[in-house]
């Protein structure tokens, strides 16, 4: 019996090879068809669509009707696939989604929508890398301020994102969690709420990056695994105190035009430095693409915050207490501004005195919304976090 077992295994292997082998693509494109996996043929309403045809696809594949209408998503941008059916998968981005645009099981591939596009000429890179250790706070020059919301490429270099890597069946994808800014070693800090129910080997740190649904490698960016989450001690999961957290990465940053680590708070520091909230929309609009900036104030007091908070959100778990900050935008907002942002972005400002940004607080989630355009923001005041951030230790 064993030996039969063991002889009907190898004739399945071999049958397998040999349907491998014999595949014809071909047979299958000239039925106007594309061989895809199974999950990945199913149109807008969710129904498989496969052409009659055996044998003529890899195993573990199907006949795929070209035809197979999808529902289109981000105005027509993208089109709504299963998740890890999003060709070029391993680089996919795929934008936590809070309107439900594609469902629960589907993301929006924006590479599925510009494929019929012709390959734009190659652009020649415009970033170099540093031959020594750059100032912190400082950008190359040549690059300017944005005029807008909308920042400049590597206007603010020390901003990254970050990624976890989820797998289903054997696709992988990213998921954008949040923001962050590095250090001078390599650390990057971000706000403990987006990484506290993480593994460390699943996430991701993207340096450089500007616009987050580019297709394939963007330019100058680089890209570092985790070593190590390191939470505060005493962060509150409910009252969201000491929302704050160090993420220890793997391999070495390379200074560059794109990336340059960001300065902590000193005595230099002023009221009236001029500060802003950067980072990237939380919603599945187009705006999602770019790195944003906010110009907000940041000498609002706690208890004006604490007013505005209790007005527009009586049931807030928040606790306001003195390691939190409260900043008030300077301009006005209008239907240009997005509802609302990721947590863990940077509160940078400009030194008066140095011309150097500095970190001055870890944003947590706008309480804001459409409708609720003025209401402070609240950010974690990095000021008072200062000896725990250099006193925890780097190593594993």
């Amino acid at each position: 019996m064993k030996c039969l077992n063991h002889f009907v295994l190898l004739l399945l292997l071999v049958l397998a090879a040999t349907w491998a082998a014999h595949a014809k693509p071909d047979a299958c494109s000239a039925n106007k068809g594309t061989c895809r996996p199974r999950a990945c043929c199913r149109d807008e309403h969710n129904r498989e669509r496969a052409i009659a045809l055996v044998g003529v696809c890899q195993r573990d594949e199907i006949c795929c009707s070209s035809e197979v209408k999808v529902k289109p998503c981000m105005e027509g941008k993208g089109s709504c696939l299963p998740l890890g059916c999003c060709p070029n998968d391993k680089d996919t981005i795929a934008i936590v989604e809070r309107t439900g645009e594609c469902g629960s099981f589907a993301i929006c591939c924006l590479y599925e929508a510009a494929a019929a596009a012709a390959a734009p000429a190659a652009v020649k890179s415009t970033c170099s890398f540093m031959e020594s250790e750059p100032m912190c706070g400082t950008r190359e020059t040549g690059i300017t301020e944005s005029t807008d919301i909308r920042a400049n490429r590597w206007e603010f270099p020390w901003s990254v994102a970050i990624f976890e890597i989820r797998s289903m069946a054997s696709w992988t994808f990213n998921v954008f969690l949040c923001g962050g800014s590095v250090l001078q070693d390599g650390t990057i800090v971000t706000t403990a709420e987006c990484v506290e129910k993480q593994r460390a080997n699943v996430l991701r740190v993207h340096l450089g990056r500007w616009n987050l649904v580019a297709p394939g490698r963007e330019e100058c960016s680089q890209l570092l695994s985790v070593t190590k989450i390191v939470l505060h001690g005493g962060y509150n999961p409910a009252t969201k105190e000491n929302n704050i957290a160090l993420l220890l990465t793997g391999g070495i940053v390379q200074w560059s035009t794109s990336v340059n680590h960001i300065c902590l708070p000193t005595a230099e520091r002023s009221d009236t430095d001029p500060c802003y909230i950067v980072g990237w929309d939380s919603e599945s609009t187009g705006s999602v693409n770019y790195m944003l900036k906010f110009s907000v104030r940041t000498d609002e007091t706690l208890d004006e915050c604490r007013d505005s908070v209790r007005e527009h959100h009586p049931s807030s778990a928040y606790v306001l207490s003195l390691e939190h900050g409260c900043a008030s935008v300077v301009d006005t907002m209008d239907k240009h501004y997005p509802c609302a942002r990721i947590t863990g972005s940077g509160v940078v400002c400009r030194s008066s005195a140095t011309g150097r940004y500095y970190l001055r607080g870890i944003a947590l989630y706008a309480l804001r919304n459409c409708s609720l355009s003025t209401i402070n923001d609240l950010f974690v005041d990095v000021t008072r976090y200062l000896d725990w951030i250099r006193d925890t230790p780097r190593g594993e």
